[in-house]
């Protein structure tokens, strides 16, 4: 085993090792932040080196990152460690069905109900388009409370050739190369054709054999003797084996093993049903949530019972640890109002469904589906049915709907402005006019409540004069209670609730109480994690919330007295759902959710010298489960410095910039972001969020506690060094009169002590970039790229748009040698591109196109260095669940 006892991978500290195989080795490990053990599969380095291998040990990963099912191994982290890669996991105690198998068949409930969790897990996959490729009780894991778990989907083993009907061949995906395990491929991949979910299905009905018959259902001397067995030959007849089978199983698993895959079951889900049919009520199902292992001292005997695997590259809705039970022990307060029940999953398409909101009787939902450009809102029964789309407006970006407090009509936004629709569908009215930055429905359904920039105003449904009720910064999602008495909204960063580039954005938000009457707002929660999407009780004695507070986006709930004071902490309702926003049912009887992930990890190019790169030609430079915003390569060359969520919050790391051990920087529970190391690499400075609003920090690589340089309500970032160490320039983003309030240098006197910020320009909205003689700064403003003189305060424009097909100017960096300026840019589309501009001057030129719409760059945030572009690549899948729920 490469990794000793007490070796720390980041929080994670080895405890020992629990086996190895030609994909990895995997340990038992202790998760020292949130005091739980895991499972950690590390690549070694040999593999590393194999791009091959490497490749097949990230597609196994990738493979299931979309999935999230309770029958599919959850994951916790991926990482590198001495150029190693490694995945962290769930740690699961008990034993595969192989193992289970070598004692014989297994009872006809236990078969049955075991099955049944395989075909559901199968279908969770086959819903992402995932095909395992490789089922075989080797992947099926039986937990010793009586769940199932699926594992390595994506994986073929790299195995050395043996003899037998075990044998696994490697893995491909192209037509004439076989791949999967000997024993359990369908016919169509030993023929090395192509396969689809139905190949599966035919693994799944040789597993199923097996468990009935206690023997392999195609087993021959040879790997050539049992593959010609799978094309010609029928399994022995299970009947004449076991006198407590029925017909209707016998049938079941001969449909399965259809030789041709027309002829077999076309879907998981189909099998799941025939078999629950038979199965009728099991005491043990998948719908149970995880119940977290303690901490046992390993023995060698109960070590062999310790299985592992890599299952899925989201943490988005891996533990549905529901109601109190489901609290983290750190939780003290475990009163909660509610428990949550059964949870169902009800999109599962790529990309986006957001919004989601429930009928008032619990029977309907209607969400938002599209892309950032083009959403639609939808209609469905909450049970399963036709779905139809709201209106038929020609407008093509509808989002946030809102049912009326009836569920005849509903409230939806467009860039237009606010309309409403008949719940059956049809033209939609505008209510109010763009612009509106959200809208929600008064609770006697007459009125709509519009957000126009910071004030909170009521309007009449058929249009009259607005009354402002007073203003926050940036209400929206807001939500009247059942007394009449109040309205709850949540405060600051509106873009993370729209179709958009910030969509899901993280920045700290609160929750505010408005006097439904008007007057004083107050505010609930503290402006320092993430607050949104309040939602009342049916009482109104309770409001609920979506935070990140303790780290995944979990619900809250807070009592509130009549009065509009918090009555003690608010409680934690579940613990790693990702929840993005919810909506209760006017009885609260019903919850619905949308689970938001994203992954953003750093990619490089080549700087192109001539003709136009996209990004297909990338490479990856970093990998895991985080989301990676804002990146600088340090002044010698030696790093890159990022921010990263890796470790839930958002911290500093930086890596050697021709790759290495990752080493983490700042460990604040609070968000940092947005880095960059000082000219000498003594230093760090920052923006972060630890007083409640952005303020710019340094501190010294080698230890100390940092040190604040700004102190304001302002919104301080992105901050810069100048060359020579002794000044630093920041952005204040904080909005006045319609822009934000600019450029500022800071400045360092001989003894080391920092002077009040000096004003340099207005105006501005990204990360500047100070120039390699230090005599000025380069900077994005209002589409535009400009230069300021640092002493002079005159200002160059470098380039500036002069029509609708010229790029706006996002963000910039500068060449190796000082002559060229590159920014990036959106278009209409919001598709990014990235250009280079003479420093001198001129029109610029397109260097790289991001086509991937599946895998876009929606931050601005990239650098160059030693002729590589460093940027952002994202994954963003948004589903919709529904769970009933019961007071307590």
């Amino acid at each position: 085993m490469g990794l000793t006892t007490g070796t720390r991978l980041g929080p994670y500290e080895i405890v020992s090792p629990i086996g190895a195989g030609g994909m990895g080795e995997v340990y038992r490990a202790h998760d020292t932040r949130l005091n739980r053990d895991v499972a950690i599969k590390v690549l070694p380095a040999s593999f590393a080196n194999d791009a091959e291998r490497r490749a097949r040990f990230e597609r196994e990963a990738q493979a299931v990152a979309s999935l999230s099912h309770p029958n599919v191994l959850a994951i916790h982290d991926t990482g590198v460690h001495d150029g190693q890669m490694f995945v962290v996991t769930e740690l699961l105690e008990g034993e595969t069905l192989a193992e289970r198998l070598k004692t014989g068949a297994l009872p006809l409930r236990k078969a049955l109900d075991t099955a049944v969790q395989i075909a559901r897990g199968l279908a969770a996959a086959h819903d992402k388009h995932v095909v395992h490729r490789d089922l075989k009780p080797e992947n099926l894991f039986l937990l010793r409370d009586g769940r199932v778990k699926i594992l390595d989907f994506g994986l073929a083993r790299h195995l050395p050739s043996v003899t037998g009907a075990t044998q696994t061949v490697p893995a491909a995906t192209d037509p004439g190369v076989v791949m999967g395990t000997v024993g359990y491929m369908a016919p169509e991949q030993v023929r090395g054709e192509t396969v689809d979910a139905r190949a599966d299905l035919f693994a799944f009905g040789a597993v199923l054999y097996e468990m009935l018959a206690g023997q392999r259902a195609f087993r021959r001397d040879t790997a050539a003797e049992t593959m010609t067995a799978i094309l010609r030959e029928d399994p022995p007849e299970l009947l004449q084996q076991r006198a407590d089978l029925s017909p209707a199983l016998d049938r079941i698993v001969r449909h399965s093993l259809e030789k041709d895959p027309s002829e077999r079951f076309q879907s998981a889900r189909d099998i799941a049903f025939a078999l629950e049919s038979l199965s009728g009520p099991s005491p043990v199902t998948s719908a149970q949530p995880p119940v977290a292992p303690d901490r046992p001292a390993v023995s060698r005997s109960s070590r062999a019972a310790i299985y592992v695997a890599i299952a899925a590259i989201a943490v988005a809705a891996v533990a549905l640890l529901w109601s109190w039970r489901g609290a983290s022990p750190g939780d003290t307060n475990r009163d909660v109002p509610i428990s949550i029940g059964a949870a169902t999953q009800v999109t599962a398409d790529d990309g986006l469904e957001i919004d989601s909101a429930i009928s008032p009787d619990g029977r309907m939902l209607a969400y938002s589906s599209g892309t950032a450009t083009s959403m639609r809102v939808f209609i469905r029964p909450v049970g399963g049915g036709r779905t139809i789309t709201l209106s038929d407006d020609p407008q093509p970006l509808e989002y946030q709907p809102r049912w009326s407090p009836d569920g005849s009509q509903i409230l939806y936004m467009t860039p237009a402005g606010a309309f409403v629709a008949s719940a059956l569908g049809g033209r939609g009215q505008r209510v109010a006019a763009s612009p509106v930055d959200a809208a929600s429905w008064a609770s006697d359904g007459k009125r709509i409540l519009i957000v126009r920039g910071d004030a909170l105003s009521v309007i009449g449904l058929n249009g009259g004069e607005e009354r402002r009720l007073g203003t926050a910064r940036e209400p929206h999602s807001c939500s009247w209670s059942p007394n009449d008495s109040w309205i709850a909204c949540a405060s600051g960063n509106r873009p993370a609730i729209v179709p958009g580039l910030r969509f899901g954005n993280i920045s700290p938000t609160s929750i505010v109480l408005f006097p439904a009457t008007g007057g004083d707002v107050v505010e609930l929660t503290a402006r320092t994690t993430l607050n949104q999407s309040p939602v009342w009780s049916p009482d109104g004695r309770q409001l609920y919330f979506v935070s990140n507070r303790q780290g995944p986006r979990d619900i809250y709930v807070m009592d509130l007295t009549d009065d509009g004071r918090v009555r003690g902490e608010p409680r934690r309702v579940t613990t790693g759902l990702g929840v993005h926003s919810m909506a209760f049912s006017a009885k609260g009887e019903r919850l619905t959710y949308v689970i938001y992930t994203a992954r953003a990890n750093l990619w490089s190019l080549p700087v192109p010298t001539r003709g136009v790169a996209d990004t297909t030609g990338a490479k990856v430079v970093t990998t895991g489960n985080q989301i990676i915003e804002s990146v600088s390569v340090s002044p010698d060359g030696r790093w890159l410095v990022y921010d990263s969520n890796l470790h839930l919050n958002a911290d500093i790391f930086r890596v050697p910039f021709a790759g290495g051990t990752v080493e983490r920087l700042t460990t604040d529970p609070a968000d940092d972001f947005s880095p960059e190391l000082s000219p000498d690499g003594s230093e760090l400075t920052y923006h972060s969020w630890r007083s409640g609003s952005r303020d710019i920090f340094v501190k010294k690589i080698d230890g100390g506690s940092p040190q604040q340089l700004t102190s304001t309500p302002s919104q301080e970032s992105y901050p810069i060094w100048s060359p020579d160490g002794r000044a630093i320039a920041f952005l204040d983003q904080t909005i006045e009169g319609g822009s934000s309030r600019g450029l500022f240098v800071i400045r360092r006197d001989g003894s080391g002590a920092w002077g009040p910020p000096e004003p340099l320009r207005a105006s501005m909205n990204f990360k500047p970039l100070w120039s390699r003689d230090g005599r000025s700064i380069a900077y994005p403003r209002r589409g535009a790229l400009e230069v300021i003189d640092v002493e002079s305060k005159t200002v160059r424009v470098v380039y500036a748009p002069s029509g609708p097909a010229d790029p706006p100017v996002e963000s910039v960096a500068e060449s190796d040698d000082g002559e060229t300026l590159y920014f990036k840019s959106h278009d209409a589309e919001q598709r990014a591109s990235l250009w280079s501009v003479p420093l001198a001057g001129g029109r610029p030129r397109l260097l790289v196109r991001f086509n991937d719409l599946a895998h876009p760059s929606i931050r601005p945030d990239f650098a160059v260095a030693k002729g590589q572009l460093f940027f952002t690549l994202e994954d963003r899948q948004a589903d919709i669940w529904v769970a009933e729920i019961a007071r307590r």
